[in-house]
């Protein structure tokens, strides 16, 4: 889904919501700010992990170029 102010009042989970609207007022974007609300719950959860603390919740992926990410 791609976001807009105007599509913001359909999000119910006020973290979700700040943080998709903060995307969306950041000056000088290029892109579409898109991703269901999983996605960014997601984004949300991993903020507030402390990886030093908890390495064991420390996940390896690959990016379409081999880029590594957590």
């Amino acid at each position: 889904m791609q976001w807009t102010l105007s599509n913001l009042s359909k999000i119910k989970n006020k973290d979700v919501k700040a943080r998709i609207e903060s995307e969306l007022r950041k000056p000088n974007r290029l892109a579409p700010v898109t991703g269901d609300l999983k996605y960014w719950k997601r984004i949300i959860d991993s903020e507030k992990i402390d990886y030093r603390k908890n390495p064991e919740l420390y996940v390896i992926g690959r990016g379409q170029q081999g880029v590594l990410s957590c």
